[in-house]
């Protein structure tokens, strides 16, 4: 399909029972196994959507081992950009298997809408 998702992520970390910033230069969590790391996934917008699929348009996400999606709320205007502003968050204990998840999978997000008679 055709569109875009606008996204942000915060991620921080627990360290020594405090809540640090994580580095934006920091390329390798190994030396963090154990701690806690929170994450904020903020849906912003998505944009450019078909327009016979933008009614009732809502986004989705999954992370890691969590057996339900976050989903945002339905967009309650029929428009091909469509605002969301949802905020989930996320907090995992950084171990092996979330290391290999984070270098090997990709944060896939979907958008869904119903579709409207192409003539209204």
């Amino acid at each position: 399909m055709v569109g875009e998702i606008a996204i942000k992520l915060k991620p921080s970390l627990g360290i020594l029972n405090s809540i640090t910033k994580y580095d934006s230069g920091e390329t390798n969590l190994n030396n963090y196994l154990g701690h806690k790391l929170d994450l904020l996934i903020n849906i912003q917008h998505a944009s450019e959507l078909p327009r016979v699929l933008c009614a009732s348009v809502f986004a989705r996400t999954m992370f890691f081992l969590r057996h339900e999606a976050f989903t945002t709320p339905r967009c309650v205007a029929t428009t091909v950009n469509p605002c969301f502003d949802s905020t989930f968050r996320v907090s995992q204990i950084i171990t092996e298997d979330f290391l290999i998840y984070l270098n090997t999978d990709a944060l896939e997000l979907q958008v869904w809408g119903q579709a409207i008679c192409p003539w209204t």
